[in-house]
C-alpha cells in the first residue's frame, strides 16, 4: 500500500465528500464494534466463571498505571498528525523514533515501579504483572504513526478490520490460558497480545517503513500542538481511574475486581459504539474550523442525539442490572448489581463529554480543556475523600451522583464559553432528560420491589415498551429531541445502507 500523506488535506474536497467519508467511517466502525462486543461478551462469560474478582483486581490495578504511561508514550502525536494540513515522510519518521524511544524508556521505568509497589504491598505478584505488562509500551509505540496515517486518510474500513482481528485473537489467547488454569496470567497474556498483534497487522497492511532520524527535519510544531493534548489526556485518564485507586486502597483487590468488571459492562456500549463513532468525525470536523454558525447548529443536533442515545441505553441497562450481572458474570458476582447501577448513572455522560472534548480539541481549545480537567480532577478527589466515610461503595456512590448533578452541568457551562454550544439549551435539555429518567427509575423500583421476580422475557418486553414510550414523550414535548430522533434515524439508515453495500 502506498501512503499518500496529503491525500485528504481538504483543499479540494467538498463538505459532501467529507460527510460521505465520515458516514462510511462510522458504518465500518459500527460493523466491527458489533463483532468486537460479541467477542468481548463471550470472553467475559467464560473468564468470569473461571477467574476470581481478586484476579481481575490485580490486573486492573496495574492497568491504572499502564494507561497513564500509554498517554505519555503517545503524547498527542497521533492527533497532531491527523490535524496538521500537510505532513511528509521525514516528519512522520522522526516522530516514530521519538515515540519508540519514549516507549522504551517507559518500559524500564514501569518495571522499576513494579518492584517498589510489590515491596510496598509485600506481594511479588505486582512485580510480575508490572514487568510483563510493560511490553505493551514497546508494542503500542511501534505503530502509533501507522495508525495516524490510516486515520488521516480516513481508511476506517481497514482500521476496523485490523482492530477486530487483534481483539478476537487476543481474546482467544486469554480464554485458552484461563481454561488451562493460568489464573490472572490469562488476563496479562490477553492484555499484552492485543497491541502486539495490532501493531504487526498495521505494519503489514500499511507497508510504511520509517527512515532513520533526520536532524534537518523539524518536528517541534507537532510536539508543541501535542503537549496540551498530552496533559489533557493524562489528567483525563487519572480522572477515570482515581475512583479505582481509592477503591483498591480502601477495599483491596477483590473490591477493585468487582468495580473493574462492573465498569467495563456499564461502559461497553459507549466505548465500543458511541465513542468510536464520535472519533471518526474528527477529521471531517477539522475542515469546518472557523465556520461557527454551521458548527453551532450541528453541535446542538449531535449533542442532543448522543445524550438521548446514551440516556435511553443507560435506562435499559439500569433496569436489567440483576439479569445482566447474572448472565454475564454468574452467581458469584451478583453482589455487584448495586455497584453496576451506580456506574451506569455516571457512564451515561461519557459519550457526551467525549463529543464536547473533541469539539474543544478540533477548534484549538486544547489548553482550556486541560485546565478544566485539572479542576475536574480536584473535584473528584474531594468526592472520593467524602465518599470514603461510607467505605469503597460510598466512593462510587458520591462520585456518581455528584458527576450527574454537579460536574457535568458545570462542564457544559465551561465548554460553551469556547465552542458555539447553546449553553442554556444544552443544560436545560440535560435536566429535562434527567427528570424523565428519575421518574422511570422510580417506577421501576415500585414495579420490581420485594420478592417480585420476573423472567428475562417479561423484563425485555417491559423495557422495550418503556423505552419507546419514553422516546415518544420526549419527542412530543421537546422540539430539540424531536429533531435529534429524526437525525439519529436518518444517520443510522445511511450507515446500514453503507454496511449493506
Amino acid at each position: 500500500m502506498k501512503i499518500q500523506f496529503t491525500k485528504y488535506n481538504g483543499d479540494n474536497d467538498g463538505d459532501e465528500t467529507l460527510t460521505s467519508r465520515a458516514v462510511k467511517g462510522i458504518s465500518y466502525t459500527l460493523s466491527s464494534k458489533i463483532l468486537i462486543v460479541l467477542s468481548q461478551l463471550i470472553t467475559l462469560l467464560v473468564l468470569a466463571r473461571i477467574l476470581t474478582p481478586e484476579d481481575y483486581g490485580l490486573v486492573a490495578y496495574v492497568s491504572i498505571f499502564t494507561g497513564i504511561a500509554t498517554h505519555l508514550m503517545e503524547a498527542g502525536i497521533s492527533t497532531a498528525i491527523i490535524q496538521r494540513k500537510i505532513v511528509n515522510h521525514s516528519e512522520v519518521s522522526n516522530l516514530f523514533w521519538v515515540s519508540f524511544s519514549v516507549s522504551s524508556l517507559l518500559t524500564i521505568v514501569f518495571i522499576i515501579l513494579g518492584y517498589f509497589i510489590s515491596y510496598f504491598y509485600s506481594d511479588i505478584r505486582y512485580f510480575y504483572v508490572f514487568s510483563a505488562t510493560s511490553l505493551v509500551f514497546i508494542f503500542s509505540g511501534a505503530s502509533i504513526q501507522h495508525d495516524a496515517i490510516l486515520r488521516r486518510g480516513m481508511q476506517f474500513k481497514e482500521i476496523s478490520i485490523l482492530d477486530l482481528t487483534a481483539k478476537v485473537l487476543s481474546s482467544a489467547i486469554g480464554v485458552s490460558s484461563a481454561v488451562y488454569g493460568l489464573g490472572y496470567w490469562s488476563l496479562v497474556y490477553m492484555t499484552v497480545s492485543y497491541p502486539f498483534i495490532l501493531s504487526l497487522l498495521r505494519w503489514i497492511y500499511s507497508g510504511w517503513l520509517p527512515s532513520f532520524y533526520d536532524r534537518t527535519t523539524k518536528i517541534y510544531m507537532f510536539l508543541n500542538v501535542s503537549s496540551f493534548v498530552l496533559i489533557g489526556n493524562i489528567i483525563n485518564y487519572i480522572i477515570i481511574n482515581v475512583v479505582g485507586y481509592f477503591i483498591h486502597y480502601i477495599g483491596g483487590l477483590s473490591s477493585l475486581g468487582y468495580y473493574n468488571r462492573s465498569l467495563n459492562i456499564a461502559t461497553i456500549f459507549s466505548k465500543q459504539f458511541l465513542t468510536p463513532m464520535i472519533a471518526v468525525t474528527q477529521p471531517a470536523f477539522s475542515k469546518l474550523q472557523g465556520n461557527n454558525e454551521r458548527v453551532s447548529d450541528k453541535l446542538m443536533l449531535v449533542y442532543n442525539s448522543i445524550l438521548l442515545l446514551s440516556v435511553v441505553t443507560g435506562v435499559i441497562l439500569y433496569c436489567n442490572s440483576n439479569i445482566i450481572i447474572d448472565l454475564l458474570l454468574g452467581d458469584a458476582w451478583i453482589s455487584a448489581s448495586e455497584l453496576f447501577q451506580y456506574l451506569i448513572i455516571l457512564s451515561v455522560l461519557g459519550p457526551v463529554s467525549n463529543f464536547l472534548s473533541v469539539g474543544m480539541n478540533t477548534l484549538g481549545k486544547v489548553k482550556e480543556l486541560a485546565i478544566w480537567r485539572v479542576f475536574q480532577l480536584l473535584l473528584i478527589v474531594l468526592e472520593c475523600v467524602i465518599g470514603s466515610n461510607w467505605g469503597w461503595m460510598g466512593v462510587v456512590m458520591v462520585s456518581s451522583v455528584s458527576g450527574v448533578m454537579f460536574r457535568f452541568p458545570l462542564f457544559i457551562w465551561f465548554v460553551s464559553k469556547y465552542i458555539p454550544l447553546k449553553r442554556s439549551v444544552a443544560i436545560f435539555n440535560f435536566y429535562y432528560l434527567l427528570f424523565f429518567v428519575s421518574a422511570l427509575l422510580f417506577l421501576d423500583k415500585i414495579l420490581y420491589s420485594g420478592d417480585n421476580h420476573y423472567n428475562i422475557y417479561i423484563f425485555s418486553i417491559y423495557l422495550s415498551v418503556g423505552a419507546l414510550f419514553f422516546l415518544g414523550i420526549i419527542a412530543y414535548l421537546n422540539r430539540g429531541f424531536r429533531l435529534a430522533i429524526i437525525y439519529v434515524f436518518n444517520s443510522l439508515s445511511a450507515i446500514f445502507l453503507k454496511m449493506k453495500s
